[in-house]
Formats: structure tokens, C-alpha cells, sequence
């Protein structure tokens, strides 16, 4: 099926996204690693503030630091905060979402990016 080739899809790029990251030292995933959809990705960047990120990558990509429905409001997320992220971690975390239109091109730019405010 075709729904089932975009999931695998979908779990490539992500799992290709945050292996790139984790590669750091800098980045942690929120979450569960086997119990959560292909096409979202939470990463904590330590150290470094969610906002800060989000409004270097505003031209780039959709970004949030809260779930869907809260996505134009920069508060930590109630569901980070439920999963025992404190505050600090909370406020380092993106909600990264992949889709149709996706491309590895479109991750590994957006890797490259990342990579060098990381760095800095």
C-alpha cells in the first residue's frame, strides 16, 4: 500500500534527521524511540534555547516548540513537562514534523544548519 511505503519513507528521513544530530552530543530525543509516528521528531538541543533556533529557522522550515494545535505559541510544552523534561530541557526542545513534500534534500540542508548553530 501506498500508505505504508510513505510511513517507511517518512521513518527513514526522521531516523536519517536524528541520527545526523545525535551525532553531536548536543541533541536528545523526547520520547519514546519505538512507540511514536515516522513523521514527527522532538529533539532537545542542550544548552541552547528552542526560541533562539526557531527564529533562525523561520525562513527555512515549520518549527515548534509546542504540540500541533499550540504551534504560534512559544510556552515549554504541557506534554514535555508531563514526561518529566524540566523547564530548561523544555525550553531547548523543537517539534520537528516531516510530510508528502518532504526530500533528503530538505533534511540534510536543514542538517547543515542545525549542525553549525550547534557548533557555534
Amino acid at each position: 500500500r501506498s500508505s505504508d511505503l510513505e510511513y517507511k519513507r517518512l521513518k527513514v528521513l526522521r531516523d536519517k534527521f536524528e541520527s545526523e544530530l545525535l551525532s553531536t552530543g548536543k541533541v536528545k530525543v523526547n520520547g519514546d524511540y519505538s512507540q511514536r509516528l515516522p513523521h514527527v521528531s522532538n529533539l532537545c538541543f542542550i544548552g541552547m534555547q528552542a526560541d533562539h533556533i526557531m527564529l533562525s529557522l523561520r525562513n527555512k522550515i515549520a518549527v515548534s516548540n509546542g504540540s500541533a494545535c499550540n504551534s504560534n505559541i512559544m510556552n515549554p510544552s504541557h506534554v514535555l513537562t508531563a514526561m518529566g523534561l524540566d523547564v530548561t530541557e523544555s525550553n531547548s526542545s523543537i517539534r520537528f514534523c516531516f510530510g508528502l513534500n518532504t526530500t533528503l534534500d530538505d533534511i540534510v540542508e536543514v542538517i547543515g544548519f542545525l549542525r553549525k548553530m550547534i557548533q557555534e
